[in-house]
Order: C-alpha cells, then structure tokens, then sequence
C-alpha cells in the first residue's frame, strides 16, 4: 500500500504537474519538471508534520478527524485537476495557519531551501497542497476501518515513513512545526477554512531530492 506521499505525488503527475508549475510562474520564470516535483514532495511532507504533530495527543487528533468527516470526503482528489483550474487557495491558506500557526514563514523558507525553490514560490504551493492531503485522509476516513483514535498513530506511521524515505525531512519536521493555533482553534475559529472542495533557486544535491526523483521515476 502506497503511503499519502506516494498516492498524492502520483495523482499529481502530468497534466496536474503542468497545471501547477503554470500557476507557480510563467514562461521562463516557471520552475522545471524536476524543482516542482521536489517541491511538491517536500511541502507534502510538512504539511503531514504539522498534522500529525497536531492530532498527537487524543483531543487533537478528534478534532481532526471531526473537521475531515464534516468538511473533507475525499472528493478533491477524484478532480484535481479541476481543483486546480479554479486557481483558488484561500482554504488552503486558512487550513495551513492553523496548523502551523505563526511559524508558517519559518517552514515556507525550509521547504524552499530543501527543495531547491523561491519561498515565494513555495508560498503558492503550499496552500494548493494542503486541501489535497486533508482531502487524502478524508478518504481513508470514508473506506472505513480508520476511527478517531486510530488517526493520530496513522499520521505518526505516515510521519515516520516519509522521514525514513526521505532523510533532510527529518529537520524540516522538527521543533519549528505545531506552534500556534492547533486543531482545537482549527474547530473553535477555523472550521469554514475546511471546506474547500520568482526564479528558482539552484536545486540541492542528495537526501529528500534525490529519493523524491526516483519516487515520480517509478522507483520504489
């Protein structure tokens, strides 16, 4: 079974990857095949952090899993790409300040430097992300077999398996991720924000890149 990183990389392949790439810049400002995926693995990979940091202890974790089931089915990721042909992010940028909180600059600037790609880029990406992994746990929620207290150790699995696969992702999920908000404010102040439906900077070498290119190469 693929883990979240995997599934979603894989959905966001081809027309889906060119879509993004357009709205993260044009023409000769637009990242390479290579720099986005990299990107798109690594703002995937915090987002899950921040998650999973966030439904680690049982209340955090209900509330989770009480705001998918009432606002996230699933359904996005059967039309990505009309998700992404609306050109909206504003759910996705309400969902990612309340699971970060006020270090969202901080984790923006990590994953730009991990993968290899302008912050302000990144600033595009990331909420454009994270509807499709809220949306990635809905439907394991809707299979069935997944109950609120088997979500949080989901996502720790899910933590653990992308660290593991992926090593410089260990630092970018570390001490910075989880201060602010959490998913009680997501619940309190936050619930609507659940509903959704410049030049790159020289690639790095080694670690989360060169795993994210086997990855979309069809390497396991």
């Amino acid at each position: 079974m693929s883990s979240m990183i995997e599934g979603l990389m894989d959905s966001l392949g081809g027309d889906n990857l060119g879509a993004i790439m357009g709205m993260l810049g044009s023409n000769d400002s637009a990242p390479s095949e290579d720099v986005a995926k990299s990107a798109i693995g690594t703002g995937l990979g915090a987002i899950l952090g921040g998650l999973a940091k966030n439904a680690a202890e049982p209340e955090g974790a209900e509330s989770l899993f009480n705001a998918v089931t009432k606002k996230h089915d699933g359904g996005i990721l059967d039309d990505i790409g009309g998700f992404l042909g609306m050109g909206e992010a504003d759910d996705g940028g309400k969902i990612l300040g309340h699971v970060f909180g006020d270090k969202q600059p901080e984790v923006e600037t990590q994953v730009a430097k991990a993968a290899g790609i302008d912050a302000s880029m990144v600033s595009k990406l990331l909420p454009m992300l994270a509807p499709m992994v809220l949306g990635w746990i809905g439907k394991k929620i809707a299979g069935g077999g997944l109950s609120a207290s088997g979500l949080g150790g989901m996502l720790q699995g899910e933590k653990q398996q992308a660290e593991s696969s992926m090593p410089d992702l260990g630092d970018l999920l570390g001490g910075m991720i989880g201060g602010g908000g959490g998913m009680g404010d997501m619940l309190s102040s936050g619930m609507d924000a659940l509903s959704g439906g410049g030049a790159a900077a020289k690639q790095s070498g080694g670690g989360i890149l060169d795993m994210l290119k086997g990855l979309l190469s069809g390497k396991r």
